[in-house]
């Protein structure tokens, strides 16, 4: 039976191909975001900065109150160009020791500046920052006009850019790759509804009902013989928009070594998220009288995925163990937490025993289904 089912799947292409396809387009996007290099993150109105400063702050006590600016929100860092890099601040500043004493010497003293290359928002604070680096040299020339000829010395800057931490972006994509996989099931949903439901409307099935079979065994078989396919348009699907991060020059790009993990890591667990959309296709194809039918009633279902993508979408850091045993979202958030290596066995047990249980909890309930087909053809005859 599984066999037959897969074979027949191979021969009616439509839904698989058209969810690779969506997924390829998916990729392209997503690709495209990656390499994009001018992306605007959302400030307040003044278009404040947080700035790291480090090094003497003791000694640079009157540098930085001088520095002090409205779009400037300067915070204590014991590795300013640490937090830069993990945007939990937007630039840095180190100061030397005895910023203050040396500068009232004549001496040349030499602040470093650190900015993300691959961010404007960084680049823009940066900026900023050295404009009033610049405009505190100024005032203190002002104010020591007058008294000495030659003033000499100054600050010097001394630019350092940073690249964006590469388990930041493989957080990020993560959290955009779980959604759309979800969303991508729609596919897998429909075309295993089409199934049962062509089988219905061509009466096909009729003959297997008279074997000495247990329903839910023809339903198992039905399920497992597309089951594979599933696996196809979602794996194709993940490991595309993982290859992503493989780009040159994109703010998602990651080493091989993490991209293997990445993909290794994705693949199995996609692996349970196609098991749910096939045991809720089986759903659709159980409860619809036709082909027509189970296909409006697998886009029915599907909205349960769509609903579940719009939530790991919008709520990017939602976790809970108990969250995990929750059908579809457990095995989205396992997607998700994997392929940014954040996952902890637990959750990785809740999200497999859900996946399975809810799979063989449908396809029973289409097994007994088809035990009303029987009875329904006996009444007709």
């Amino acid at each position: 039976m599984a066999a037959v089912t897969f074979r027949d799947l191979l021969r009616r292409p439509g839904g698989w191909v058209a969810t690779l396809l969506t997924a390829a387009l998916f990729a392209v996007l997503v690709g495209a975001v990656g390499l994009s290099n001018d992306r605007v993150t959302d400030r307040a109105d003044s278009r404040s900065f947080k700035i790291a400063m480090g090094g003497d702050l003791d000694g640079a006590a009157r540098t930085i109150e001088q520095l002090q600016s409205p779009r400037l929100v300067f915070l204590t860092s014991d590795d300013p160009s640490t937090d830069v890099t993990r945007s939990q601040a937007s630039a840095g500043i180190s100061f030397p020791e005895g910023t203050d004493r040396r500068l009232d010497a004549g001496e040349t003293v030499e602040l470093k500046l650190y900015s993300r290359a691959s961010a404007s928002v960084s680049q823009e604070a940066f900026n900023t920052l050295a404009v009033r680096v610049q405009e505190v040299e100024l005032e203190r020339l002002a104010a020591s006009r007058g008294e000495r000829a030659d003033v000499g010395g100054g600050p010097v800057v001394s630019v350092i850019e940073l690249p964006r931490d590469a388990q930041l972006n493989r957080i990020v994509l993560a959290r955009q790759l779980a959604p759309i996989a979800a969303l991508l099931c729609i596919g897998i949903v429909t075309s295993v509804a089409a199934v049962l439901g062509a089988a219905r409307e061509r009466r096909s099935i009729e003959p297997l009902l008279v074997l000495p079979l247990e329903r839910t065994s023809i339903a198992f078989g039905i399920a497992l013989g597309a089951y594979p396919l599933a696996c196809v348009q979602i794996l194709a699907a993940v490991a595309l928009l993982i290859l992503t991060a493989a780009i040159p020059g994109s703010s998602y790009h990651q080493t091989p070594g993490a991209l293997a993990a990445m993909l290794g890591a994705g693949l199995l667990s996609s692996f349970l998220l196609a098991l749910v959309a096939t045991g809720f296709g089986s759903l659709a194809g159980a409860l619809g009288t036709g082909s027509d039918d189970a296909v409006s009633l697998g886009d029915l279902v599907s909205v349960l995925f769509v609903v579940v993508g719009v939530v790991a979408f919008t709520s990017p850091t939602i976790d809970g163990s108990w969250l995990y045993a929750v059908p579809i979202l457990g095995q989205v958030l396992l997607v998700r937490d994997t392929v940014s290596g954040s996952f902890v066995p637990i959750d990785v047990l809740l999200a497999t025993a859900s996946a399975v249980a809810t799979f063989w909890f449908l396809v029973r309930f289409s097994g007994n289904r088809l035990s009303d087909e029987r009875r329904i053809a006996r009444a007709i005859r």
